[in-house]
């Protein structure tokens, strides 16, 4: 796992409302100010490398759902480069564009409102790879089967509609669909977060399986620390839109950095802790219409100083392997606790 396989430089996304003729007049007329612009990201750079699972933890609102579908060719990006294997995305034209965003597939949390409820699996999971030409009208039931065989469910099933499946099954049809053109990258967007526990095992045994199986590389979007301390190699903490750390698995929750990731980690329940107080993070997530000066966790930490409120910190290693922005690391952690507490 040397080589990059998705590589995401300075990616921001800023989201405006649009105005229709009449709301212009009426805003002109009442002298009311023009619409507040929203910034969802900011700046966002990361890696994937060939075969790992890159984890994206944050709270609701914190953009990792805007940018994975970024990432997926779903939503375009206001700045920055998207590079697949080393060619800039952006500046390719546009049928080797969709070429490569095929080679991108995203699984989203509804399994439900992810399929269309009037198509049957069969039709469902052949669609697409039928469409691009990978697999001629004579091959799809054979192909139908081997994909539902593929995630663990019934072939016998292929005629049956979305409705008369489980949450758990229709989320393996989505992954079906997904495995279906044969990607090299599946982003996943908190893809267990619908279904019950024991499901979420089943699942989750899925992605594991195919993880094993070496061809695939995965962005794993979710706010379940325990999910991605099993599943991923690297994980990348989201903020307010900016990432504030980003390391290894095993660097990452035993030693964090940014105090907003302390705080994350010490309430991951772990058995033996069942007396331990709870201490939730201190306020609210700041609203992305007017985001806090300097650094955008200082309202909340209760480390801040008067630099954080000022100035914004930059991603800096940290360690091997290791980056995060907060100005309290930058050059000395000593009066930082390195340690959860248990």
């Amino acid at each position: 796992m040397t080589d990059s396989i998705l590589e995401a430089v300075q990616i921001s996304r800023t989201f405006t409302a649009q105005e229709d003729f009449t709301g212009k007049i009426v805003r002109s007329v009442l002298r009311q100010p023009k619409p507040r612009s929203l910034q969802a990201l900011c700046d966002v750079s990361l890696t994937l490398k060939t075969g790992e699972v890159l984890g994206v933890v944050g709270e609701s609102g914190c953009g990792k759902s805007t940018l994975g579908r970024i990432l997926a060719g779903i939503l375009p990006a206001s700045a920055g480069h998207l590079r697949f294997c080393g060619q800039p995305i952006f500046d390719m034209d546009s049928i080797t564009r969709a070429q490569t965003f095929l080679k991108i597939q995203m699984i989203f949390q509804d399994p439900m409102s992810s399929l269309n409820p009037r198509k049957r699996v069969a039709d469902l999971i052949s669609e697409a790879p039928t469409v691009h030409g990978l697999i001629s009208p004579h091959e799809q039931a054979s192909f139908v089967n081997d994909a539902l065989i593929r995630v663990g469910l019934d072939p016998n099933s292929h005629s049956r509609f979305p409705h008369q499946f489980s949450g758990g099954q229709r989320q393996r049809i989505n992954i079906a669909r997904a495995l279906a053109v044969n990607p090299e990258i599946l982003i996943c967007d908190e893809s267990v977060a619908a279904l019950d526990v024991s499901i979420q095992a089943q699942i989750l045994n899925v992605f594991m399986q195919l993880k094993a199986e070496g061809n695939l590389s995965f962005i794993f979007i979710s706010h379940d620390l325990g999910v991605v301390e099993h599943l991923c190699d690297r994980v990348a903490i989201l903020y307010l839109g900016r990432i504030v750390e980003i390391g290894t698995v095993e660097t990452l929750f035993k030693a964090p950095k940014h105090p907003y990731t302390q705080a994350l980690l010490q309430e991951i329940p772990r058995i033996g802790t069942g007396k331990r107080r709870f201490n939730p993070i201190r306020g609210e997530i700041p609203s992305p219409l007017s985001p806090p000066s300097g650094c955008a966790f200082h309202p909340r930490c209760p480390h801040a100083t008067t630099q954080c409120v000022r100035q914004m910190p930059g991603l800096r290693e940290v360690g091997q392997e290791h980056l995060a922005a907060c100005h309290l690391v930058h050059g000395t952690v000593s009066h930082l606790p390195t340690e959860l507490s248990k």
